[in-house]
């Protein structure tokens, strides 16, 4: 089946501000007469571990216990994909993600096999027409949480772990190709120039990006 719409995901760690450029975006999109959608896969339910289990009853005996759980998060987030996303991807002209399968991606390194599982389930999955990479500096990430949240920091994902999610996005995800964005600067121009690259079909403005 063809797919209508274009389909973009933002990415970076936490407080880079993928949520700011979506809403941004979305609203320069309705401007323009060009209809938009955003997705949070995280935040979609879907199918229990038993639904799964009983779908997918076969593929659990391939792979030893202990991967059991590595499975069920993969094939669950396929399940989304398909029934959800893909679905949405027709009604609209863009559909925005705030990440993909970077989360799981990073999950199946612990375990033995997981990029067997990976590769797997998969297989021939819907990759994004574009992927941004939302550069951020950790210090300013780690700002951004706190104001957002208003709470204590001992209470929001901390530096260390951000610095582990940057070190991944840089260097260790090769899924699908980043566009890497300086995510340090003026909102509003970063946002002209996702805009831009998206309406040019993956061409960035003078080089930058």
């Amino acid at each position: 089946m063809a797919l209508v719409g274009t389909f973009i995901v933002l990415t970076g760690i936490d407080g880079c501000g993928k949520t700011t450029q979506i809403n941004r975006l979305m609203d320069e999109l309705k401007k323009m007469g060009l209809s938009s959608l955003s997705i949070k896969l995280s935040t979609v339910k879907l199918a229990s571990y038993e639904e799964l289990l009983e779908k997918y009853d076969h593929e659990f005996y391939k792979y030893s216990k202990n991967s059991h759980r590595l499975l069920f998060e993969c094939l669950s987030m396929k399940e989304k994909i398909n029934q959800y996303l893909v679905p949405q991807i027709n009604t609209c002209s863009f559909l925005f993600a705030d990440r993909y399968l970077e989360s799981i991606f990073g999950i199946s390194r612990q375990y033995e096999e997981g990029q067997k599982i990976i590769d797997y389930v998969f297989d021939g999955i819907l990759k994004p027409d574009i992927a941004f990479l939302l550069d951020t500096d950790i210090q300013k990430a780690y700002n951004r949480m706190l104001l957002r949240n208003s709470i204590s920091k001992e209470e929001i994902t901390s530096k260390e772990v951000l610095k582990i999610m940057e070190h991944y996005y840089k260097n260790e995800f090769f899924f699908y190709p980043f566009t890497k964005i300086d995510g340090n600067g003026n909102v509003g121009d970063i946002t002209e120039a996702i805009l831009y690259t998206i309406l040019n079909k993956g061409e960035s403005k003078n080089g930058i990006i």
